[in-house]
């Protein structure tokens, strides 16, 4: 499995998942549930409330 396994997957079908926590913060990382392929997605650092 590379980067890029679209040419292994018909279509990929992403599944989210929760996983460690950096600061507090969860992460999510999507797993295709077809071939297996992981997407991370980071959490989303600068989501701070106004001041």
């Amino acid at each position: 499995m590379g980067l890029d396994d679209d040419e292994d997957c018909a279509g990929h079908v992403w599944v989210l998942e929760e996983v460690g926590s950096r600061r507090g913060e969860l992460d999510m990382t999507s797993v295709c549930g077809r071939c297996g392929a992981v997407r991370y997605e980071p959490a989303a650092g600068d989501a701070r409330p106004p001041l």
